[in-house]
């Protein structure tokens, strides 16, 4: 007995099952919800490949896929690293009660909007010339532009929501963003799925 006391205090009380009732249990209680927000934005990330690789040839899926791939840049590249940057000091100022996390909340939502909205809005008219740049003359690019023209205000709209669901995970409101979270994510794959059996994507026929 005095030798497991001796490991104990050793690794910290690592071994001592005590520790995990008492601090861990609540905290990933508390964090379940998290779970959640994590498999719906994984459902919505990946499942609609899924359910097009069912009904869509593979030149319309190659072309959704590439579509996607564009479209996820202004919440990937600027959006994401802009959450990075303003999360952790609106989470320490709140807690230290310094009236900083309100203007620091503000810049969030306007860097967002002017480094990501904005530009998106402005070149949303010319999708075509800047997939060109990408693309060249790919055979694709006329169904990669049809689906980018949907794709894109999608993402443009998460990436402005990353200013609401910041301010719910400093509140620690994980329940309404899981549930949240659930629902849009149930709706978008139900959507998809009408879209798919339709043969909307299927039978897509470039204008241009």
């Amino acid at each position: 007995l005095d030798k497991e006391i001796k490991i104990n205090n050793r690794w910290g009380g690592f071994f001592e099952p005590s520790i995990y009732i008492k601090f861990l249990l609540p905290l990933v209680k508390k964090g379940f919800p998290l779970l959640f927000m994590g498999v719906s934005a994984t459902l919505v990330m990946q499942f609609d490949k899924i359910i097009l690789s069912y009904y869509a040839s593979d030149a319309t899926l190659s072309a959704y896929y590439l579509a996607f791939t564009f479209s996820t840049i202004p919440i990937l590249a600027i959006a994401g690293p802009i959450k990075q940057y303003f999360q952790p000091h609106i989470v320490s100022y709140l807690t230290q009660n310094n009236v900083l996390y309100r203007k620091n909340s503000i810049v969030f939502f306007w860097c967002l909007i002017v480094f990501v909205a904005v530009p998106s809005a402005l070149g949303y008219s010319s999708l075509y010339q800047i997939l060109s740049i990408w693309l060249g003359n790919n055979e694709l690019i006329d169904k990669v532009d049809f689906f980018s023209h949907i794709l894109l205000p999608a993402f443009v709209l998460g990436a402005i929501s990353y200013f609401p669901s910041v301010l719910l995970v400093v509140a620690e409101d994980y329940r309404f963003q899981s549930v949240f979270a659930i629902i849009t994510s149930i709706i978008f794959v139900f959507l998809l799925f009408i879209l798919a059996i339709s043969r909307r994507f299927c039978q897509f026929k470039p204008t241009a």
